[in-house]
């Protein structure tokens, strides 16, 4: 509501600002009034444009961070083989790779006149990839007499082993996550299909955190604590059953706040 009324302000704002204009140009308000509302829906619909246009190249955007994203994840579970023919196809896409031949760790493949080696690390996101990494890679490429090694990684990596792609012969370029994102994403852009089921997945996941965290919040502890033990005690006077359960679901909510207060990131 706040948005339409921002809009309509600023439309009013600008269709008085055009009947002024032609009215001081002109001195008359008979001509000026149509010609103000015609200039005023020539720029409402410039501004329409524009919006739509920022909107689809968001949603590009959009699609190709998350595309490649999926895309860069799939590999972790993928056969070697295939992660690097996969990484291949992206880069070819950068590159005017051709000649493709597999090998056991890695693709060999040729750009003009020079041999190159494609390697792929399948890591976490959340590790980095080592010197040592980098330098069986660069093994591999000599094996095969290799002009150009690339390293191609579904993870980031780290300094050291930024530092020792510059030193190394032959010549070695790193590809790191974020990298291989983008590659991927232009080559395969999230379906609707794909954002629905990831919308779906990341909404079931936020309720369950959420849940989570109010239901374990290590400051109710005290409160699961009393409850607990308030209802023990009516259930050792009354030795009603009724009171026993929720007892018991108290304390165990009690020592389960505490261990995610003395541990930080407890859950179930």
């Amino acid at each position: 509501m706040a948005g339409r009324l921002d809009r309509f302000g600023l439309l009013l704002l600008a269709f008085i600002l055009c009947c002024g204009w032609f009215y001081y140009l002109w001195g008359s308000i008979v001509p000026a009034l149509p010609a103000g509302i015609a200039l005023t829906v020539l720029l409402a619909a410039t501004a329409r444009l524009g919006e739509q246009r920022t909107l689809a190249r968001r949603e590009a955007q959009l699609r190709r961070r998350i595309g490649g994203e999926m895309a860069v994840d799939s590999l972790l579970l993928q056969p070697e083989s295939s992660a690097v023919a996969n990484v291949a196809a992206w880069l070819s896409g950068e590159l005017a790779l051709q000649e493709f031949q597999p090998r056991a760790h890695g693709m060999r493949a040729r750009l003009g006149e020079q041999s190159v080696w494609i390697a792929c690390l399948q890591r976490h996101a959340g590790s980095r990839a080592t010197c040592d990494d980098v330098l069986a890679c660069v093994r591999a490429a000599r094996r095969e007499k290799a002009d150009v090694c690339i390293v191609c990684a579904t993870c980031a990596f780290c300094a050291d082993a930024v530092a020792l792609s510059s030193e190394l012969s032959p010549k070695t370029r790193l590809l790191g996550r974020s990298g291989l994102m983008d590659m991927a994403g232009a080559a395969a852009p999230a379906t609707d299909e794909q954002l629905r089921a990831l919308g779906r997945r990341r909404r079931k996941q936020f309720r369950r955190e959420l849940w989570q965290a109010r239901v374990f919040e290590p400051r109710k502890a005290r409160r699961y604590g009393a409850y607990g033990l308030g209802l023990l005690a009516m259930y050792l006077l009354l030795r009603q059953m009724v009171y026993l359960i929720p007892a018991l679901v108290c304390l165990a909510l009690f020592v389960v706040c505490r261990c995610r207060r003395q541990r930080g990131s407890f859950t179930l």
